[in-house]
C-alpha cells in the first residue's frame, strides 16, 4: 500500500465526513462479524437450540425485514439520516444485549426480527448519508477504502472470535456480546457527529411531492429495480464462500485446511487491492462494463472449483487459482454495485433507493446457502458450472440495464457539452457513452 507522509494511503480521507464514516463502517463490520462467528455456536451449544430452527429463523427475519426495509427508508426522509442512523445503532447494541437472556426459539426469534429492522433501517440512514458525502470524482475510490477498512475490522473480529471459541466457555460467550453491544454504542456516538440528510432539504433535490402522490419513487423505477435484481443474483457469491470448505473437505483430495487458507486469501486480498480495483469505476457506465467483467470471471471460478479432483496437488492448485478469480471478480462487482446504486439514485432519494439495492443484497445473501447447497453439493461440478452461467449471464445483463436506467427520467439529461459520443449527464453528475441524440447509444460497450 502506497504511503504519503508515514500514514497508508488506505487511512487517508479528504474530509472528515468520510473519515467519520470508515469508522463507523469499521465498528460495525467488527460488531457483526464477532456476533456471527460466536453467536450461532452459543445458541447451539449454551442454549440447546437446533441448527434447523436457528437457520428458519433467521431466514424468515431476514425475509421479513428485507419486505419492510423500502418503507422503513422513509423514517430517513421524515426524521433525518442522522437521528436514524444513531438509533438504529442503539438499537443493535440494545438487541445484542438482550441475545444474553434468549431462552427459548420465540425470545430468539423476536429478537432477531428487532435485529432486522435495525440492520435495514440504518442502512437505509448511511446510504442517505453516502449520497451526499461521497459525490465527486474519487467517490467509488473512497467507497472502496472504506469496504478494506470493513474487510480489515472482520479478519480482527473472526479471529477474536476464534479465541472465544476455543475457551468455550459461557462467561465467554457473553462476554463476546457485551463487546458487540458496545462497538454498536460507540458507532452510535460516532454516528451523532455526521451531518443529518433529509431529503427535503438536500439542495438541488427534487420539488416536494403533490398531495396523495407516493413519495416512494423507487418502486415505480423500473431499470432500478432491474439493476437491484441482477445484483442479488451476483451475492449468491456469498453462499459460495459459505460451502467452499465442504465442498474442498468431501469433494476434493486437497487438504481440509485449504477452506481456512482460501478465506484468509480471500479478505487479505480485498484490503490490499479493493481500492486499486475501485479506481478502474468512474461512472455507472463503467460500472457497468466492469460488472460485465465480474460475471465472466465469477463463471471461469466456478468451472475451476467444480475441476478439483481427487489429487491433492492438482486440487491444492486449481483450488487456488479459482479463490484468486474469484476475489478479483468480487472486487470488481463490489466496485461497480457502489457506482451503480448511488450513481443512479436521483439527488434526494438516496434513502430509499439504497434500501431498495440493499434489500436485492439481503435477500441475495438470505437464500445463498440454500442455492450453493442444493447446487453444488448436491450437483456436483454441474452445480458448479450452473451457478457459473448465471452470473455471466447477470454480469451481460448489466450494461442493458444500465442503458435503460440512463436513458430514463429522472437521469436522462440534455447532452453536455463536447462532441457528440462523449458523454450524458447523470444524476451523479459523472458520464456515459451516448449518441448524438444524447441518449446512451447501445453499440457503444
Amino acid at each position: 500500500m502506497r504511503v504519503k507522509g508515514g500514514i497508508p494511503d488506505l487511512l487517508r480521507f479528504p474530509s472528515k465526513q468520510i473519515r467519520l464514516l470508515a469508522c463507523i463502517s469499521f465498528l460495525d463490520m467488527s460488531a457483526r462479524v464477532l456476533f456471527i462467528t460466536v453467536g450461532l455456536v452459543y445458541f447451539m451449544v449454551g442454549v440447546g437450540m437446533s441448527a434447523g430452527h436457528i437457520g428458519a429463523v433467521l431466514t424468515g427475519s431476514g425475509a421479513f425485514a428485507v419486505l419492510v426495509g423500502v418503507p422503513l427508508s422513509q423514517l430517513v426522509e421524515r426524521f433525518g439520516s442522522r437521528r436514524v442512523l444513531t438509533l438504529a445503532s442503539l438499537g443493535q447494541g440494545m438487541g445484542t444485549v438482550f441475545y444474553i437472556f434468549v431462552e427459548d426459539l420465540f425470545s430468539y426469534a423476536l429478537v432477531t426480527v428487532w435485529l432486522m429492522l435495525c440492520v435495514r433501517t440504518g442502512y437505509a440512514a448511511k446510504g442517505a448519508i453516502m449520497g451526499v458525502v461521497l459525490v465527486d470524482e474519487d467517490r467509488t475510490t473512497n467507497r472502496s477504502k472504506i469496504a478494506s477498512l470493513s474487510n480489515a475490522a472482520a479478519g480482527f473480529a473472526a479471529a477474536f472470535g476464534s479465541w472465544v471459541l476455543h475457551l468455550d466457555d459461557e462467561r465467554a460467550y457473553r462476554g463476546a456480546f457485551v463487546c458487540t453491544a458496545v462497538l454498536f454504542i460507540v458507532s452510535a456516538i460516532v454516528s451523532t457527529r455526521l451531518p443529518n440528510v433529509e431529503a427535503s432539504r438536500v439542495a438541488g433535490g427534487p420539488p416536494p411531492e403533490k398531495a396523495g402522490a407516493s413519495r416512494l419513487t423507487v418502486l415505480r423505477d423500473r431499470p432500478y429495480i432491474a439493476l437491484t435484481v441482477i445484483d442479488g443474483l451476483f451475492t449468491l457469491q456469498v453462499g459460495l464462500l459459505e460451502i467452499a470448505p465442504l465442498w474442498i473437505a468431501e469433494h476434493t483430495g486437497a487438504p481440509r485446511w485449504m477452506g481456512g487458507v482460501l478465506s484468509v486469501l480471500n479478505c487479505t486480498v480485498v484490503v490490499l487491492f479493493q481500492v486499486r480495483v475501485g479506481k478502474r469505476v468512474t461512472s455507472p457506465w463503467t460500472a457497468a462494463i466492469v460488472n460485465r467483467r465480474a460475471g465472466a470471471l465469477l463463471c471461469v471460478s466456478c468451472v475451476l472449483f467444480g475441476m478439483a479432483g481427487e489429487q491433492a496437488w492438482i486440487a491444492v492448485v486449481v483450488l487456488l487459482a479459482a479463490a484468486l478469480v474469484f476475489v478479483v471478480a468480487e472486487m470488481l462487482h463490489a466496485a461497480a454495485g457502489w457506482e451503480l446504486s448511488f450513481g443512479l439514485a436521483p439527488t434526494g432519494k438516496h434513502s430509499q433507493y439504497q434500501a431498495m439495492y440493499g434489500s436485492g443484497t439481503s435477500l441475495g445473501a438470505t437464500v445463498a446457502p440454500v442455492v450453493a447447497t442444493v447446487l453444488v453439493l448436491e450437483k456436483g461440478t454441474a452445480g458448479w458450472i450452473g451457478i457459473g452461467l448465471l452470473f455471466l449471464l447477470s454480469g451481460f445483463a448489466t450494461p442493458w440495464a444500465t442503458r435503460w436506467a440512463l436513458n430514463t427520467p429522472p437521469r436522462a439529461r440534455t447532452p453536455c457539452a463536447g462532441p457528440p459520443g462523449s458523454a450524458v449527464t447523470t444524476a451523479g453528475g459523472r458520464g456515459a457513452p451516448q449518441g448524438s441524440d444524447g441518449r446512451v447509444d447501445a453499440g457503444q460497450d
